[in-house]
């Protein structure tokens, strides 16, 4: 039999390896795959945004095109791993964009395997990490900074003579800054009350400026003389300041090259301005905000330290000495604690042992902390819940050390905000490079947390829909195929000529039954199709639900009369029309109860009710059978989910009735809910449709249904099977008259038995020849009675051949059924000839053994 054909166009769901592959070309992330060479065979949309090649230009490349020259020897390295199996993961380096550029990156590299587990080729995750980088170097740039100005001010505080000491805070001016040479100039004026003495000079030689004056008091250079702070100019020749009056304004001829222009003032704590450090560069921009911070703070430093030497040498007493000393000290960590001020992360300074000496404002208020008073030398672990301390400590410890210490936790702020925090805690060092203190910052990433946990969760629903993709699939392949070994069976025995009247009416009836059996899968698929497309249309009519309850429960009446189950109808006289379509709310009516019916067990009772609510009509259908778990109630009305989906199933069916209702009572403006005490307790499904309801627009289009390809005819002869005893084991009554009929017509004697307790009660009384078994059983399936016979004694048949006939067709059933236990496994609907042949194989085959 040919396989279905396709949905017609706009009519079709979306499957979830689209969805899948929308997730994935949509993903910020770079997703490739190659194979054991190396070349690119697949490139999402985060991979041209990331490396700037398009698809068309990369793939067919090779993944070394991407490689800077100093890392090739990382991809063999990878290769090896994936040659393993070993998955590679957070791995941070480097890789190049289109256009030359380095970016840094961490790759996530695992094998992808085939169906027969040979890996062939590697599926690569690249994320972004520049940021995370820039932050890092940023920070540590920031502690490097620190570091310095700590050195620094203890180095001009111990420094007493005052020419080395300017000569210090201007070169490390311009280390600080990046200038290409700086100055400081005293304030004391020469005679002619304009010019400045320069004191020291860094990165250029006293000899660029013999030819011309010093800087005079004009208007780009008098703030920084009058104490008015730091001046940074971008492009001094773009400043209305520079140059517009000579002799006063602008540099002299021959000055050396400046561009980029940064002053500040010197001003001591008695606020004398004792003079300025300037520096400049040839290039513009170069002054960063940063660096104007950094040095405005060392010129801080330097006013302090100026004022400290010239006490000290004005008082030559070691009392004086060591409040200078002290002064000093303040000064710094007041400049220290204006410069932490600024950050956006919490940043306190602790003792070695971990002991709070000092938060900044925004630290403070990122943890909700109102009064820093009471947090004053207590440790920095007791604000972090227990579960993190011991990390904390870690990381203490490693800094006192004078090592990096850094971890993730989660702390709660003062007022119970969970917060997720990456905290680095850093060595800072005195001018004798001993560890004295312990920096600590940490940065709110609850964002971050929380972006990666929503990744997470996509990623789980992604790997949830293919597993229930999978299962549909297994599940429409099983009720697919299950009607069609009846139906082919039957017919290549009707063309055969070899079947007597009464059997050739029980093949047709078993071919009618079967073949309405498919129809109504195919029209639960295709309804469920036009559903999800939009292709639903009501022909919207004024309509009396009891006519339509009453037709419903004639249909389904004889299923419930064979299950011997108490059908009731209780209609509410008085109740109202309504609009809708009639053959669509019969279809909901018809579906409810047959669901009731087929998880009611015989003798048991379903009952429709009828009834108006306020202004709308409720139909309940209830019923005393198998009832609904509670973890599975939220989900019944899902399409493709079944309660059951394994092989040992009790119930047939797609599980798509109840989503078909659910949607269809939606389109009414109605809605269906479930209700069920628990597991074999009943269930109750209530409709609930408006009194009056408006959809004038009628569906006008043909409804077609696609045709099964007919099967060809049966002509070879069968292999005589004479003497030889088949046990067929099936829960499927047609199933199993079938193969009586096939194998009794081909002179085997057959047993026949309708589940794994009946079939071992046929063995115990007669071991067979062979086997036939189907896999899909209630309770216990073909898996466990193939693995209870070859448990048997050897006398008791445990080697008789066997053959898995299952409706149930991928590779993975095919395996399983082989490593089981079965010699064989053919897949319904099966051919009666090959079916003969391989009975007849298998049985001479044993005989030899």
């Amino acid at each position: 039999m040919g396989s279905l054909p396709p949905t017609p166009a706009g009519t079709m769901f979306i499957s979830p390896e689209h969805l899948l592959s929308a997730i994935i070309d949509s993903s910020d992330d770079a997703i490739v795959s190659k194979n054991l060479e190396g070349i690119i065979t697949s490139w999402n949309k985060g991979a041209e945004r990331l490396f700037g090649y398009s698809a068309d230009e990369i793939v067919g490349q090779s993944v070394t095109k991407l490689i800077p020259p100093d890392r090739q020897d990382e991809e063999p390295q990878i290769l090896q791993k994936l040659h393993r199996g070993e998955r590679v993961e957070h791995f941070d380096t480097q890789r190049l964009r289109k256009d030359g550029t380095r970016i840094d990156v961490s790759l996530t590299i695992s094998p992808v395997r085939n169906n027969d587990g040979a890996i062939v080729g590697a599926s690569k995750v690249a994320r972004d990490i520049s940021g995370r980088k820039m932050w890092e170097q940023e920070m540590q740039d920031y502690r490097a900074s620190l570091e310095m100005l700590n050195r620094l001010g203890s180095a001009l505080t111990a420094e007493h003579d005052l020419e080395k000491l300017v000569q210090l805070v201007t070169d490390a001016g311009r280390e600080m800054s990046g200038a290409a040479f700086g100055a400081f100039f005293y304030t004391v004026k020469r005679p002619e009350q304009e010019a400045f003495m320069l004191y020291t000079l860094s990165g250029a030689p006293r000899e660029a400026f013999e030819k011309f004056g010093m800087p005079r008091n004009t208007p780009i250079f008098a703030p920084t003389f009058e104490g008015k702070g730091s001046v940074r100019i971008g492009n001094v020749r773009d400043d209305p300041r520079y140059g517009q009056m000579a002799p006063h304004h602008g540099m002299p001829p021959g000055h050396l090259p400046v561009t980029s222009y940064l002053a500040t003032s010197v001003v001591s704590m008695s606020g004398e301005v004792i003079g300025g450090l300037f520096y400049g560069h040839p290039m513009p921009d170069r002054f960063t905000e940063k660096a104007e911070v950094m040095v405005n703070a060392l010129a801080g430093y330097a006013a302090v330290a100026m004022d400290n030497a010239r006490l000290y040498a004005d008082l030559q007493g070691k009392l004086e000495q060591q409040h200078v000393m002290e002064t000093a000290l303040r000064a710094s960590e007041e400049m220290s604690s204006n410069i932490l001020n600024s950050s956006g992360d919490c940043i306190l300074v602790m003792d070695l042992e971990g002991n709070i000496i000092s938060m900044n404002p925004p630290g403070l208020a990122l943890f909700d902390i109102e009064d820093f008073g009471p947090l004053k030398g207590k440790p920095w672990e007791d604000l972090w819940p227990a579960e993190m301390r011991k990390a904390l400590r870690t990381a203490i410890q490693a800094a006192a050390r004078g090592e990096i210490g850094r971890f993730e936790g989660e702390c709660p702020t003062a007022k119970g905000v969970a917060k997720w925090w990456d905290v680095i805690i850093s060595p800072l060092r005195d001018d004798q490079n001993i560890v004295t203190r312990l920096t600590s910052t940490s940065r709110d990433i609850s964002e971050q947390r929380r972006s990666a946990e929503n990744a997470r969760a996509a990623a789980e629903e992604a790997q949830k829909q293919s597993r229930m993709k999978d299962e549909f699939l297994a599940t429409l392949s099983h009720e697919l195929r299950t009607p069609l070994q009846s139906i082919l069976g039957w017919t290549q025995l009707l063309l055969s000529g070899e079947c007597d009247a009464s059997e050739v009416k029980q093949g047709i009836e078993v071919i009618d039954r079967n073949a309405n059996a498919q129809t109504r899968i195919i029209e639960d698929l295709l309804d469920m199709s036009r559903i999800l497309s939009g292709k639903v249309r009501l022909d919207v009519q004024r309509i009396e639900l009891a006519g339509l309850i009453e037709a419903a429960v004639e249909t389904v009446r004889p299923a419930a009369q064979a299950k011997n189950i108490k059908l009731e109808a209780v209609l509410d006289p008085l109740a109202q029309p309504v609009s809708g379509d009639p053959n669509r709310l019969q279809q909901v009516f018809w579906n409810l109860l047959s669901n009731s019916i087929k998880f009611t067990p015989v003798g048991g009772k379903v009952q429709i009710v009828l009834e108006r609510v306020n202004s709308h009509l409720e139909v309940s259908v209830t019923d005393n059978g198998a009832g609904i778990s509670a973890d599975f109630l939220p989900h019944v009305f899902e399409r493709f989910r079944q309660a059951d989906a394994t092989t040992t199933r009790k119930h047939g069916g797609l599980g798509l009735g109840l989503a078909i209702v659910k949607h269809l009572a939606e389109l009414h403006g109605g809605t269906v809910r479930a209700k069920s005490p628990g597991v074999n307790l009943g269930t109750t499904f209530t409709v609930m449709l408006p009194l009056a309801i408006l959809h004038p627009e009628p569906y006008q289009g043909e409804r077609r249904h696609p045709g099964v390809p007919g099967a060809g005819s049966l002509v070879s002869p069968l292999p005589p099977l004479d003497s030889i005893t088949v046990l067929v084991v099936d829960d499927e009554e047609d199933a199993r008259n079938l193969l009586l009929v096939v194998l009794s017509k081909a002179g085997a004697k057959v047993r026949t038995a309708g589940s794994v307790r009946q079939a071992l009660d046929q063995w115990n009384e007669v071991v067979p020849d062979i086997l036939i078994s189907d896999i899909g059983m209630p309770e216990e399936d073909g898996y466990t009675l193939i693995q209870k016979i070859r448990a048997l004694p050897e006398d008791k048949g445990r080697s008789v051949p066997a053959i898995a006939l299952s409706a149930y067709t991928r590779t993975e059933d095919r395996i399983k059924a082989i490593n089981a236990g079965f010699q064989m496994h053919l897949s319904k609907p099966a051919d009666s000839l090959e079916l003969l042949t391989m009975v007849s194989s298998l049985v001479e085959r044993a005989k030899h053994k």
